[in-house]
């Protein structure tokens, strides 16, 4: 939410015209950090550069990726016995398999 749409949001629940009473509210609940619903208290930041590099992935590094995950699956289902009762819990343990990755 930009702070124009927010200043409308103040003055359309306080029923109120006066936009400057209203950019004033805005301003203090910023300033006492009390939007906290709002990412960054309410405060504008500004935005990251765009880069063409971003999301740009070789099919190499998904290569990479697929076969590291799948090497730590392996080694789970090995280390962990009896495998019969790992497999049925195997899913519980994913987030632990991609951190070891």
């Amino acid at each position: 939410m930009s702070r124009n749409e927010a200043i409308s949001l103040v003055m359309e629940l306080a029923q109120t015209t006066q936009r400057r009473s209203a950019e004033g509210q805005y301003d203090y609940l910023v300033r006492q950090k009390r939007p906290k619903g709002v990412k960054n208290f309410g405060r504008s930041v500004k935005a990251q550069a765009t880069t063409s590099k971003r999301g740009q992935i070789i099919v190499e590094q998904q290569l990479r990726w697929h076969t590291t995950v799948e090497e730590a699956l392996d080694f789970q289902r090995k280390m962990n016995q009896p495998s019969d009762e790992y497999l049925m819990l195997e899913d519980h343990f994913w987030a632990i398999s991609m951190r070891l990755a």
